[in-house]
């Protein structure tokens, strides 16, 4: 799953693709700072409904605010310290980013002078190292039980660890050829991309099932979905979205957007321009999984994390010229669901 900082999925269709696409830390600390050139617009631009806002855009400081966003979450976009009901944890560090929960302890990768380092951190701030890590590649299980750590060389090698979250045991390890990404963990199950194709690996026998030749990119176990490119989208490739059971079977293609996450249930899904990267979109989709168009929210600088909070309600972490916020949309309407932080200007 998507950690909540605002990761960009980094494309795994060549290497000059993968030197365009931006790392995802970085997309962190450019989302604190000057806010990026919006991307192109959708060939379905013109038909959008927009949120509501000033001149149709959201201005995170000028939403009503909502109800505090589900689950645990950062207090504001980027902030260091961490919510989930009532307990409010601030972990230091340069940059934080929350992983998910296991248990009842938060867990995020934290980059303090120039050590990455994967933490169990506790409801009264208590801190266990789960795991080093080099910044990205880092995913937790949507269960909270297991944690992947990707490594590459060159894009020649990959190396994943597989380690529980609660006791940071190595339970699986495995050096795979080539470039390889991890789409979601989810019990003892793996979802894998790479140039070669996606792969099913069984994390508890070790051994990976071929699923589609094409490139996968999002994948969402609990909710059995998967977005995948048919070719590189820098040369005409698509988006095709298709259920995890039935890869061959496809529910929707484009070859203007891209799926940045599925809804709980699978049957919707936010989508963002196919070649969207850097420090993100300044455009947002919410769709059924079959491409029809609920909604399309712009923001006067860039999003970051998107995630569905339920089957109806999309969390977008909104970079506005001045203010930050994470933001709850519902159709046409939106209200601000966490504290407001400050958008640098440079």
């Amino acid at each position: 799953m998507t950690a909540l900082s605002g990761r960009r999925p980094r494309h795994l269709l060549s290497s000059s693709l993968l030197a365009r696409a931006a790392a995802p830390l970085a997309a962190v600390a450019l989302l604190a700072g000057p806010a990026a050139q919006a991307a192109a617009p959708t060939p379905d631009s013109a038909a959008s409904t927009r949120a509501s806002g000033s001149n149709g855009t959201i201005v995170p400081q000028d939403l009503p605010r909502g109800a505090e966003v589900r689950g645990a979450h950062p207090a504001s976009p980027a902030s260091r310290t961490l919510v989930r009901g009532d307990v409010r944890v601030t972990v230091p560090g340069t940059f934080v980013s929350l992983l998910g929960t296991s248990g009842s302890s938060f867990v995020v990768n934290v980059l303090r002078g120039e050590q990455w380092s994967v933490l169990r951190v506790g409801p009264g701030g208590s801190e266990r190292l789960v795991t080093r890590s080099e910044g990205e590649g880092v995913v937790l299980g949507s269960d909270g039980r297991l944690l992947t750590v990707v490594r590459s060389e060159a894009n020649r090698t990959t190396r994943i660890d597989v380690v529980r979250a609660a006791t940071g045991e190595t339970v699986q390890r495995r050096t795979f050829s080539g470039y390889k990404t991890v789409l979601d963990v989810r019990g003892t199950t793996a979802i894998l991309g790479s140039d070669q194709g996606t792969y099913r690996w069984d994390l508890t026998r070790g051994g990976t099932t071929l699923l589609t030749r094409r490139v996968g990119y999002t994948a969402d176990i609990a909710a059995g979905r998967l977005a995948s490119f048919d070719g590189d989208p820098y040369l005409g490739g698509c988006s095709v979205v298709t259920s995890l059971a039935a890869p061959g079977t496809m529910l929707w293609r484009s070859c203007g957007e891209r799926v940045e996450a599925f809804s709980p249930d699978g049957q919707r899904v936010a989508t963002v321009h196919i070649l969207s990267d850097g420090a993100g979109p300044s455009r947002v989709s919410a769709r059924g999984v079959r491409g029809r168009l609920i909604a399309s929210y712009d923001v006067d600088g860039v999003f970051g994390a998107v995630r569905w909070e339920s089957g109806r309600a999309l969390l977008l972490d909104a970079y506005g010229r001045y203010r930050s916020a994470t933001v709850r949309c519902e159709g046409t309407s939106c209200v601000r669901a966490s504290a407001q932080g400050f958008t640098s200007r440079g």
